[in-house]
């Protein structure tokens, strides 16, 4: 007999435990020529499990599909990272610790760059399927079912965060990109504010397809658009970008303009729960 109620205690306490353990073990080479992204399926494989265990587990996946209209969740999805990062960039020039990178420039508009771009978010989308799937696809639902929205925000925000500790330090670690522990601290501060936003862009429609959109547009767009990385063996080479900064101060704004932003999207969730209990009131009357 199938459970009618989700379980995301639960949840969250498996999916941390496994994907720590996944992390550490990908990221340390202990089982070589295996993937590193593996780890980012780990959400979305566990939260299938789970479907399984609900009421009609098909029918409330594929709604998560087919939810809609998506117009709107999915214009937020591209305009929001340009704005959130744009600021991050201004922040930067305003506090003389990044200059525009004159050499990157004319690129932006080459053709072969906007190739890559294109290129490199296809490649990106399965494993943001894989996150937003367990993240907004299971988890923000299920906790919505007894918490409000922003309640529901800030839980999914601190588990995500968490979630990412092994794979950030060791990262950031073989990035050699300074002091590991603090660049992992600004780490789960940026994604602990970047839940907001995603939690918002569900909301709009509770179709997940925008969200895996937002996710590798936020990624795309904050590397290989304004603040590019450092080589990460194993992971990724070195990208320049728009603004030369040394790290971890692109974190560090980040986290400043998403946080400033937070209070409005808790407006935008009562809101939204206005708009949803309007019909009814208004049919009472």
């Amino acid at each position: 007999m199938q459970s009618k109620k989700s379980h995301p205690v639960l949840y969250i306490v498996l999916v941390l435990l496994i994907s720590w353990v996944v992390q550490t073990v990908l990221f340390t080479g202990i089982v070589p020529q295996i993937p590193i992204v593996l780890y980012m399926f780990v959400p979305a494989v566990l939260a299938f499990l789970f479907f399984l265990f609900l009421k009609n587990p098909w029918r409330k996946q594929a709604l998560l599909f087919t939810s809609g209209p998506v117009i709107k969740s999915l214009a937020f999805a591209f305009i929001y990272p340009f704005v959130w990062f744009s600021l991050a960039a201004i922040l930067a020039l305003i506090t003389g610790t990044g200059k525009i990178n004159c050499d990157f420039v004319p690129s932006l508009v080459s053709g072969p760059f906007i190739s890559s771009l294109l290129l490199a978010f296809l490649i990106l989308l399965p494993s943001m399927f894989g996150e937003e799937y367990g993240w907004r696809g299971y988890l923000l639902p299920a906790l919505t079912e007894k918490y409000s929205k922003t309640t529901s925000a800030i839980v999914v925000g601190g588990v995500w965060g968490a979630w990412h500790i092994p794979s950030y330090y060791l990262a950031y670690v073989s990035a050699d990109m300074g002091n590991p522990f603090l660049m992992t601290l600004l780490g789960i501060a940026v994604t602990f504010v970047a839940s907001f936003p995603y939690a918002y862009c569900f909301f709009l429609s509770r179709n997940i397809i925008p969200l895996v959109v937002l996710h590798g547009v936020h990624d795309l767009t904050a590397q290989a658009i304004f603040f590019g990385s450092p080589g990460i063996p194993g992971l990724q080479e070195a990208q320049p970008a728009l603004i030369s900064i040394n790290w971890p101060a692109p974190l560090l704004f980040m986290f400043i303009v998403g946080l400033v932003f937070v209070p409005l999207f808790i407006k935008l969730f009562t809101r939204l729960d206005q708009k949803k209990r309007r019909p009814i009131l208004e049919k009472r009357l």
